[in-house]
């Protein structure tokens, strides 16, 4: 573990009762690189009826776990000058009454105790009923003094926002003999708008305590940086600022979205960025910073990205070709055709997996500053119309993977409309190429397949490719985003003059640009991996195969014949001569798979077609274009130099 990394850690609130999200949340945990954690102990909730046995549960629990830094807080309405929980208490000393109780039943689970959080936020104690901090400073004072009689090391709580004439009323107060730590909280870019570095923030209390000739430490106890508006890259990046903050210890806010049903200490809902803090969202998905963190160790990924950032091409005279989504598969290969004609490219998206990172980094070292690097989704879209006023031509190149998740559906839906406005706002009128998926024809169960020992056949002779104007069936989320995003693309062509085409891929293959192969369900079958990996196949399920390279030159025929194509669709795959089953596919590289694990084939959704050919001769008549690599040559250049039934062999390939 680096030096970075040995200064991190995690914050992660509980409230009473939360049992099965703390046992959910402990497995994320144990993903991460951190090794503390920083988490509130209620003085209300212990004084409830379900409050010691709470306690009793979590912090053991917790403390098994990680080094565990416990934040006392909260008093019990009850107790208070008011009847709230951020009130000052009626008799100050009760609550070093309750860090005694506390040190007694736990002190074993933490050396460091944090005595009351943000005091000098008025939603976390109520300064307006404590006339000169009188009762906070004797509370504090008390609790401080009585912590280093039980040998506990003390944490004043986070002052957020940093003030340093607070500081110095503490010192003058005399609380501060007691005092080991002193915590700050602060949100660069979200809650403060002047930022100038944490060097510079954390010297204005130093500074401080110097005066006073203290010997006080400074711990960040909480910092963190929300996704509101899509800026999942401007989280990773202040995460790298405070992990390289000089302090010895750094606590970031958090691992997972808040539930967007509850109220914050605030309210419900008056700020939606305090509900956006997590590494996850609220139902799991990881955002960039947790795949980050999760796939490489912090210092690797951090010299990658701000290396992205730093050398970012000056305002090119000559506009870019942008590509959406161009971190993937397809889009890597299609950005390199460019590239090596010396044609400057924007890549946009924020890659998702750590294929798309590999690209991108391949990209980069060998095309240098001829390639731009923008790490936003396409619902950021200041920086989407930012991207797109450099761009001469754009590619739509969306993920067409089948996630289940309702935010990747509304996601394509928003996305594509908020670059169709922008695109025919821009003048003149950027054109368009939506790359699409076979995926939206759906299952085509219509079709009557017989089969025999390698693959699954149309009966009827007309079936034997999909064209076009097949009509498209709604069966589910994805099927209807797929559908409508196509039909934005259409209607903005029909409707502004906007030169769109939208083409549908066959099943592709090939590497990734970086040398790595896909991982699909052509490579888990081949590798014999497929029980593993769980995704839905059936080895005689009949595709047609489009060998990346000729994706690529399909891509740029497209472009240089946009004005015959514009408004239409186009299926873009291998075709009649190029079809099989995963079988067959499995006979061109010498494989013994023969049948598909149980699991494999459990996993069917109701969209997958047992068989999926697709006309291209729309496409053949329009451009002339047609695939050049017939997919048994191709299959066993890509496959056969690999044995990927071995584990080490098919891990290094993917």
């Amino acid at each position: 573990m680096s030096t970075d990394e040995e200064r991190l850690g995690l914050l992660e609130w509980f409230h009473i009762g939360e049992y099965e999200r703390v046992e959910a949340t402990l497995p994320e945990l144990r993903r991460l690189p951190f090794k503390r954690l920083r988490t509130g102990i209620s003085w209300a909730d212990y004084h409830s009826a379900e409050g010691r046995a709470w306690f009793d549960w979590l912090i053991p629990k917790l403390a098994g776990e990680m080094e565990l830094l416990p934040c006392f807080l909260y008093t019990p309405p009850s107790m208070g000058i008011v009847p709230k929980t951020s009130s000052p208490p009626k008799q100050p000393k009760a609550y070093a009454d309750f860090l005694d109780v506390a040190v007694s039943r736990y002190g074993q689970y933490f050396e460091y105790a944090e005595l009351w959080n943000e005091p000098n936020n008025l939603s976390e104690y109520d300064f307006t009923l404590d006339r000169d901090w009188r009762l906070f400073c004797e509370m504090i004072g008390a609790a401080a003094f009585w912590m280093k009689r039980r040998k506990k090391s003390t944490v004043l709580g986070g002052m957020a926002p940093i003030d340093p004439n607070w500081l110095r009323l503490m010192f003058a107060r005399g609380i501060m003999d007691y005092i080991d730590v002193v915590g700050v909280h602060h949100f660069p870019g979200v809650f403060e708008t002047r930022w100038d570095g944490w060097p510079a923030i954390l010297e204005k209390i130093g500074s401080v305590i110097e005066e006073h000739g203290g010997t006080q430490r400074i711990w960040i106890t909480e910092t963190g940086y929300p996704t509101v508006h899509y800026r999942e890259y401007e989280q990773l990046l202040r995460f790298a600022e405070c992990s390289e903050a000089p302090v010895e210890r750094v606590y970031w806010y958090g691992l997972k979205d808040l539930d967007e049903k509850y109220p914050t200490v605030d309210g419900f809902h008056l700020d939606d960025r305090e509900y956006a803090f997590g590494m996850l969202t609220a139902d799991g998905r990881s955002k960039l910073l947790h795949r980050q963190l999760v796939h490489e160790p912090l210092h690797v990924w951090k010299r990658r990205f701000r290396k992205w950032g730093y050398h970012l091409p000056g305002e090119s005279a000559t506009p870019y070709i942008l590509l959406i989504g161009g971190a993937g598969f397809a889009g890597a290969h299609l950005a390199a055709s460019f590239l090596k004609e010396n044609r400057p490219v924007e890549i946009f998206g924020i890659p998702e997996d750590p294929a798309a990172i590999c690209n991108l980094e391949a990209l980069h070292k060998r095309f240098g500053r001829l390639l731009r690097i923008s790490i936003a989704g396409i619902r950021n879209r200041h920086q989407l119309d930012a991207a797109v006023s450099r761009a001469s031509f754009v590619y739509y190149m969306p993920s067409c993977e089948d996630t289940g998740r309702e935010d990747r559906a509304s996601g394509d839906l928003h996305g594509a409309l908020s670059l169709l406005e922008l695109i025919s706002a821009r003048r003149p009128v950027l054109p368009v190429v939506y790359v699409s998926s076979y995926h939206v024809y759906g299952s085509l169960g219509d079709i009557v397949l017989w089969e025999n020992d390698t693959s699954f056949e149309p009966i009827r002779a007309c079936d034997m490719s999909i064209s076009e104007s097949l009509p498209l069936q709604t069966a589910s989320v994805r099927m209807a985003t797929l559908r409508s995003v196509e039909n934005y693309f259409l209607a903005y062509a029909a409707g502004c003059g906007m030169q769109a085409v939208v083409l549908r891929t066959g099943e592709l293959y090939g590497r990734h640009f970086c040398g790595a192969l896909p991982d699909s369900t052509l490579t888990r079958i081949l590798s014999g991996c497929a029980a593993q990996r769980n995704k839905a196949a059936n080895l005689k399920d009949t595709r047609d195969w489009l060998a990346i390279e000729d994706l690529t030159q399909g891509l740029r025929v497209v472009r240089d014949c946009m004005p015959g194509l514009t408004g239409d669709v186009y299926n873009i795959g291998g075709g009649i001569n190029n079809r099989s089953s995963y079988l067959e596919i499995a006979a061109f590289t010498g494989s013994n798979q023969r049948s598909v694990p149980e699991s494999e084939a459990d996993a069917r959704t109701s969209e997958t077609p047992r068989y999926f050919v697709s006309d291209i001769a729309r496409l053949n008549r329009k451009t002339g274009w047609t695939p050049s690599i017939p997919v048994a040559e191709g299959i066993k250049n890509v496959y056969v130099p690999l044995d990927l039934a071995k584990t080490e062999d098919y891990e290094n390939a993917v």
